[in-house]
């Protein structure tokens, strides 16, 4: 019964880090931003994605102080590609994923780390 009590603590445990990794996703869902490409596989439009991050920081995360927001040009549309945008948040940089999740270009903007 011993061994049992202690198993159970130790799944308890780590579903307590699990929770802990995934409240930001499930508390704040990260917002959705139709296609910035022309399609499947075509390169995502950085000026776009980048006014999309601030957009999602300011309004949907509700972060003051985002100021010089850039992404990678180039990035293919790619299903489930995840790419990393930089933001300066109260002169701080900052990396935000950027995931794309559907076949047309739509992603959705992270949190900030």
């Amino acid at each position: 019964m011993r061994a049992n009590a202690f198993a159970q603590g130790v799944l308890l445990a780590g579903s307590m880090v699990l929770t802990g990794c995934t409240v930001a996703v499930v508390g704040s869902p990260a917002p959705e931003i139709s296609a910035a490409s022309a399609g499947s596989g075509s390169p995502l439009d950085p000026v776009v994605v980048q006014d999309d991050v601030r957009r999602a920081l300011t309004r949907d995360f509700r972060i003051s102080g985002v100021t010089n927001v850039t992404c990678p040009s180039g990035v293919p549309a790619i299903l489930h590609l995840t790419l990393f945008c930089s933001a300066t948040i109260d002169g701080t940089t900052s990396s935000v994923p950027v995931t794309i999740t559907s076949d047309d270009g739509s992603y959705e903007v992270g949190r900030p780390f």
